[in-house]
């Protein structure tokens, strides 16, 4: 039996309903692409995603 005793608060804030628009996504560097502030995330092929991934709008809410 596994026991998760700890709790992410990036994932709680995020579902209290707080929301971010991708230009303020943007404005963080990606930490799972690692796209630079102000370009889009990329997709595993290389082309652009049409949403910003979940861990640099959680980024963007920190700031």
């Amino acid at each position: 039996m596994v026991t998760i005793d700890h709790l992410n608060w990036r994932i709680t804030a995020h579902c209290v309903g707080m929301k971010i628009t991708q230009k303020e996504a943007l404005a963080v560097r990606c930490p799972t692409c690692g796209a630079k502030p102000g370009e889009k995330c990329e997709l595993s092929t290389g082309l652009p995603r049409t949403d910003p991934h979940r861990d640099r709008r959680l980024a963007a809410l920190e700031k």
